[in-house]
């Protein structure tokens, strides 16, 4: 297990959460080959397929006890983060979904009730580099505060499309916005809601040909052309894009009846609609130009209950969760004029469309204890079903 501050974060400055796990042992994140907005993350040899409804990543993003289901809308900010956890190995049903390789959990920064605060940061550089972050905290009264931050990231891409003449290829423009509110009459009771909102409105990944590709799929074809410059494709897509919006509400109540009994409820709603316009072929000559859309609309619910028992020699933590994952990712392919040439099929020439939908759905039930007289055994599964 690793632990990093968010003021680790900034003096890092660190602005993607990939940026948080440059450090971490056995981990590598890093942006999507097909979407520049997407992250894949590889963690002890376990690597998270492409991002999609369809597929479940072997390592899991929590962000405030909320599982983030798609690895499309994972590539925010690390706007205003208390910290970030991640834990190597197989997880089980503690975190709410199994994860062969690890997990990776941020922690907002709750509103503070007794003191104002504001902060405000800017960064500039060369090829239209600009970061912009603002955050203000608001107490209303004794028992409830408010805080709002903001950050927005640009940056101009390296990239040109030799055959189409499009730029700015790896580009960055970023927005993301959080809202938290608080409610804290007592000590042992709290409330906590946040609303969050991220979008990407960028050109996409600069991608390159391999050589003979061509020639494999279609007999008697002329050669891939790869550009001297690695800053160059030779795409005949004439229009790349790469755009994505996600919003997420969260609640989570927490009531400490007393050392033996703790009681807490998470939810949590998440939506993503993300459009990818990209040539993975990389080719003059189209033969793979496809248009990929990604719909999610995620729900989740976990009931958790904590404690210590026999005179606080036995540490517990058990619950129910529940899951449900519901969205598409159809496609369209463009027409291929260069296969139905060289091929003779006429449907070549039309454009193919693919439709789909899934849901994908959780329910669980789970306790786990340490007894402190073994607890240099580790962790002891008392019960644990998952459905």
């Amino acid at each position: 297990v690793t632990a990093v501050s968010g003021a680790d974060l900034n003096d890092q400055s660190a602005v993607l959460l990939e940026d948080a796990l440059r450090e971490i042992p056995n981990t590598l994140a890093f942006k999507s080959a097909r979407s520049t907005s997407a992250l894949e993350v590889t963690m002890r040899g376990q690597t998270a397929i492409p991002s999609a409804i369809v597929y479940d990543p072997a390592v899991g993003l929590y962000i405030d006890g909320i599982y983030v289901a798609n690895g499309q809308a994972a590539m925010g900010t690390l706007l205003d983060i208390d910290d970030v956890e991640i834990s190597r190995g197989a997880q089980g049903t503690l975190f709410g979904r199994n994860n062969t390789g690890g997990s990776i959990s941020l922690y907002t920064r709750k509103p503070e009730i007794d003191a104002y605060s504001a902060e405000f940061s800017a960064s500039a550089g060369n090829m239209s580099l600009f970061g912009g972050r603002a955050i203000l905290n608001v107490p209303l009264s004794d028992t409830f505060a408010v805080r709002f931050a903001y950050q927005n990231n640009q940056h101009q891409g390296w990239g040109s499309d030799v055959a189409t003449g499009q730029t700015n290829f790896m580009n960055e423009h970023r927005d993301q916005l959080r809202g938290g509110a608080l409610w804290q009459p007592t000590s042992d009771f709290d409330a906590y809601f946040t609303y969050e909102r991220f979008s990407a409105n960028e050109v996409g990944a600069l991608l390159h040909p391999l050589p003979g590709t061509f020639a494999l799929l279609i007999p008697n074809s002329p050669p891939s052309i790869v550009p001297a410059s690695f800053y160059q494709t030779d795409s005949g897509s004439p229009n790349h894009y790469d755009n994505a919006l996600t919003e997420g509400y969260q609640l989570t109540v927490r009531e400490h009846f007393s050392d033996a009994l703790s009681a807490k409820l998470i939810l949590g709603y998440r939506d993503l609609l993300a459009t990818n316009n990209y040539d993975p072929g990389a080719e003059a000559v189209s033969i793979a130009e496809v248009t990929l859309k990604n719909a999610s609309y995620q729900k989740s619910g976990e009931l958790q209950f904590s404690g210590t028992t026999l005179d606080k020699l036995l540490d517990w933590v058990g619950g129910l969760y529940w899951f449900r994952d519901n969205g598409s990712v159809p496609s369209e392919l463009a027409p291929q004029p260069a296969l139905a040439a060289l091929e003779g099929d006429p449907f070549a020439n039309f454009p193919t469309t693919e439709t789909n939908s899934a849901e994908n759905d959780s329910i669980a039930a789970f306790m786990h204890g340490e007894d402190q007289l073994a607890s240099a055994y580790g962790w002891v599964n008392f019960m644990e079903v998952e459905y």
